[in-house]
């Protein structure tokens, strides 16, 4: 099992728009493609900082790295997931809400999600 930490920097000004479209349209979409989400976080405060850059961050379970690059390819080919995403485009082709994004394939030494007696 691996994990897939995404991390955006939404516009904090359409905060509220970015989360209506994600869990109207993203994330059905996203769960329909076999997507795992194992959390959906926002980021309200980081330290001192009371408006954090990095202010949404999310993980996906997969199975395996051919996994998570073969529903991503999937998904995003999906006539759903275009026209999802299209609601999120502005007049130039670009998305909205992200400033930026940023993702890490995070391999587990200690696999919270593994049943405990699976390691025995």
């Amino acid at each position: 099992m691996i994990y897939e930490l995404r991390s955006y920097d939404i516009v904090p000004e359409s905060m509220e728009e970015y989360l209506s479209w994600i869990s109207q349209h993203g994330l059905p979409v996203m769960r329909r493609f076999g997507f795992r989400i194992v959390g959906f976080w926002w980021v309200r405060k980081d330290g001192k900082d009371s408006r954090p850059r990095t202010n949404i961050r999310w993980i996906v379970a997969w199975e395996s790295e051919e996994e998570m690059t073969r529903q991503w390819a999937a998904m995003k080919a999906s006539e759903e997931w275009q026209a999802a995403w299209a609601l999120v485009l502005d007049e130039d082709g670009r998305s909205r809400f992200h400033r930026g994004t940023r993702r890490a394939i995070l391999h587990a030494l200690v696999d919270p999600l593994m049943p405990a007696s699976a390691g025995t």
